[in-house]
């Protein structure tokens, strides 16, 4: 990097490739005596930290065993665990889809019917127990956000915008009708007590209304808590049967015993409070959202006023879904532990204590359901993944739905273990069970070696039997028909033959085995071996010289985070020296100063060469340089411009058969150690003014500068006859006076443009009374 620097801005104007993203353009600089001498005095102490590992074209190896390795690929019938194991999934069975793009709410009636409402057009469908899908009923607002169904099997349905209750009988040809009007804009929540009575959660005043249990069709409902938030996005009991609401745009979670006592059992640090749910031991975990500003994603229940008139239209993503549901209501803030989130998963203690218990960066919760044994299922807004939590730091993504990008609600059965998952983009039922599938299948993400590569063994480390592996490679970065087929890899890594060189490889393992388990792959390649590059090659004929010299190894200090986080972490103490560079003056002295790199990142090293120019013999100077920099002595070389030739090889790091080298020639540069001649042609004295004529001649270089000091006084600046220094013959004239009477002593200096000086002194004689 400082040999780079000193290249640009002592060697002349170089673009060199980018490096780490940033492009080094250098700067011009001047060719005068003296300006590069002073440059390079003022970098005397450039420190150079020289990598331990040099690098080489050598067998990389790449290892997949966590959960981050394998979350890019795609899973089929497969479960992926936090620790990175593999195994088969719960079977997954699609019984049902929709033509909406969307279901935003789902409930299930006693005898296993389940009611959904779905799309932009206030639908709810009816799902059979015998698995037939029917349109139920469409009211008149849009959409469809909660679902309640009362002990008698009958459904209550909440509308937004101008959000009413519906009521159905939950038959076929049963009649609907609207028991409950509150006048508010959105419901986002229905929510059944023991005694039949109905809570409503309302936005955007932020209410819950009781409508009463026997209430004929259109009564007036009570209002049960006004809150000083927007929205009130859910509603669930606790433990001890009192109600808890979560809100929007503050993230408040209430717990409401009677209207008169309410109080805030959760402040959350994001702005939507999605789900509810309550623990056997006065626990709750509380599912949140945050903004667009915040995390990329906005929260549901803020201004969807403001994108009513978009949701006729149906979705393609579910990026797409909930960006329309953008929020103005509350500045942005951030997921729990100051790790922006779209999502984070609470667990709040009896005694008020809470802390993150599941989250992932890219994972939006959007359904939250807990199973008989405690377990949570999450479905979340990201390639349709389910995830299953049983205690803290405990989870695995447990299946992928084969369609649909949110998993929009979960629901299980009464009295089955069935779990039903509602997707939306698109709309689709899928039934999950806790029997595991027979086989699936794991396909990698395309692995890039950024060149074409050699592809060595593979292993895979499973437990137990049914495990298959298999790879494939080609030149794009999608596989096509151009890639090799599927190639089965055996218990020693390899397979039938060598899998066919490429820049890209894929790996897919099939499980067909209850207890089979994957827990890492390691996979090796090898690139080419490519030439190394010259980039530019300069002379620097200043007199000037460069020499290295070494300091201490430097120890930084330890990380042991850094430890905690990676296995394979060094120990971060540099056994290799550090390089120093100075620079010197010295009569004669030529530095060659050239940029190389090499695409493996070899180790170069280097041969200086120097030859008259249009001569074809080369002379070596230097061999085996592991600089990227050499100082020679000119001394003794006829005068003349000459050419430099650098050599680069990476001989050092790989076998003799695939040694690559690369060369660079420089521009012609003078060599001139000859001082110019002061030639004297006239020097007469005139009374008490004297005159002095002489030239400056160089035989190779252009005379650059002149001057002249009398009797050791200042110096004073001459130019040539004609004005100009143009040339290797230069005229001067100087003229001194009035001058005292007795001998003076005049000291004229030349310098050529290679700086070399000449001196001459001249006796002039002033007559006493001339």
């Amino acid at each position: 990097m400082i040999l780079s620097t000193l290249l640009q801005r002592v060697a002349g104007s170089v673009r060199p490739e980018p490096t780490m993203g940033r492009d080094r353009t250098a700067s011009p600089t001047s060719t005068a005596p003296g300006r590069a001498v002073a440059y390079l005095a003022g970098v005397a102490w450039l420190v150079v930290s020289l990598p331990a590992d040099l690098g080489a074209v050598r067998s990389e190896s790449v290892i997949h065993q966590s959960f981050s390795d394998f979350s890019g690929g795609e899973l089929e019938d497969i479960s992926l665990h936090r620790d990175g194991r593999l195994t088969l999934a719960p079977a997954v069975s699609e019984i049902g889809r929709l033509s909406d793009s969307v279901i935003w709410s789902a409930a299930s009636a006693p005898d296993g019917t389940v009611f959904l409402g779905a799309g932009n057009t206030g639908t709810v469908y009816r799902l059979g127990p015998d698995g037939n899908m029917e349109e139920l009923f469409t009211t008149e607002e849009i959409l469809t956000r909660a679902m309640a169904v009362d002990e008698g099997g009958r459904l209550y349905v909440g509308t937004s915008p101008d959000g009413k209750v519906y009521r159905h009988s939950g038959e076929s040809e049963g009649e609907v009708e609207i028991v409950f009007d509150p006048r508010e804009t959105y419901i986002w929540s229905l929510l059944f007590n023991g005694e039949g009575d109905l809570f409503v959660a309302t936005g955007d005043k932020g209410r819950i209304y009781r409508f009463a249990a026997g209430s004929e069709a259109g009564s007036a409902g009570e209002v049960y808590f006004d809150s000083d938030e927007s929205h009130i996005s859910t509603l669930a009991w606790d433990a001890e049967g009192r109600l808890l609401a979560g809100s929007s745009p503050n993230g408040h979670v209430y717990r409401i015993a009677g209207p008169d006592d309410v109080s805030i059992v959760f402040n959350s640090p994001d702005e939507e409070i999605r789900q509810v749910l309550a623990g056997d031991e006065g626990e709750i975990y509380v599912s949140t959202f945050v903004s667009a500003a915040a995390a990329g994603s906005p929260p549901r229940a803020a201004a969807i006023a403001e994108a009513v008139a978009t949701l006729a239209a149906p979705r393609s993503t579910d990026s797409e879904d909930d960006s329309k549901e953008s929020s103005a209501a509350a500045p942005p803030r951030r997921s729990g532990g100051g790790t922006t989130r779209l999502s984070t998963l609470y667990r709040v203690d009896a005694d008020g204590f809470h802390e993150p218990y599941w989250g992932l960066s890219d994972a939006a919760i959007h359904s939250l359901i807990k199973l008989e044994d405690g377990t949570l299922l999450i479905g979340t807004g990201d390639q349709g993944r389910v995830f299953s939590s049983d205690a803290f730091q405990s989870w695995k993504l447990r299946q992928t739905l084969p369609a649909g990008l949110r998993v929009s609600q979960l629901l299980q059965l009464p009295g089955s273990r069935d779990i039903l998952a509602f997707s939306s983009s698109p709309a689709r039922v899928y039934r999950l069970d806790f029997g595991l599938t027979g086989a699936g299948t794991f396909t990698s993400k395309v692995f890039d070696g950024s060149q074409v590569s050699r592809w060595g063994r593979l292993y895979t480390e499973a437990v137990g039997d049914g495990v298959a592996t298999l790879v494939r490679s080609g030149n794009t970065e999608t596989p096509d028909r151009a890639w090799s087929p599927w190639r089965s890899i055996d218990s020693n890594g390899a397979g039938d033959g060598e899998t066919v060189p490429g820049r890209y490889l894929q790996y897919r393992l099939d499980l067909s085995a209850p207890d089979a388990e994957v827990r890492r792959i390691r996979f090796f390649y090898r690139h080419a071996n490519a030439a190394p590059v010259i980039q530019s090659l300069r002379a620097v004929t200043s007199h000037v010289g460069l020499e290295r010299f070494e300091l201490p190894p430097q120890q930084p200090a330890i990380d042991l985070d850094q430890f905690a986080r990676d296995s394979g972490a060094r120990s971060g103490q540099s056994t290799e020296p550090r390089q120093q560079i100075r620079s010197y003056e010295r009569p004669g002295m030529v530095t060659g100063v050239w940029q190389a790199r090499d695409p493996n990142g070899d180790d170069l090293v280097y041969t200086l060469k120097l030859r008259p120019a249009g001569n074809e013999e080369w002379d070596i100077i230097s061999d085996d340089l592991r600089t990227n920099f050499y100082s020679f002595n000119s001394n003794g070389r006829a005068d003349g411009h000459y050419q430099l030739k650098v050599i680069a090889s990476d001989h050092r790091s790989n076998h003799p058969s695939e040694v690559r080298t690369a060369r660079r020639v420089s521009d012609s540069f003078l060599i001139d150690n000859t001082a110019p001649e002061i030639r004297m042609e006239d020097v007469w004295v005139e009374g008490d003014l004297a005159t002095v004529q002489f030239r400056a001649i160089d035989a190779t270089s252009i005379i650059v500068m002149a001057e002249y000091s009398l009797n050791g006084g200042e110096t004073v600046v001459l130019f040539p006859d004609d004005g100009i220094f143009d040339a290797r013959d230069e005229r001067f004239r100087v003229e001194l006076g009035p001058l005292s009477p007795g001998r003076h002593s005049l000291l004229l200096q030349v310098v050529d443009e290679a700086g070399n000086r000449k001196v001459r002194p001249v006796a002039l004689e002033v007559q006493a009374g001339g």
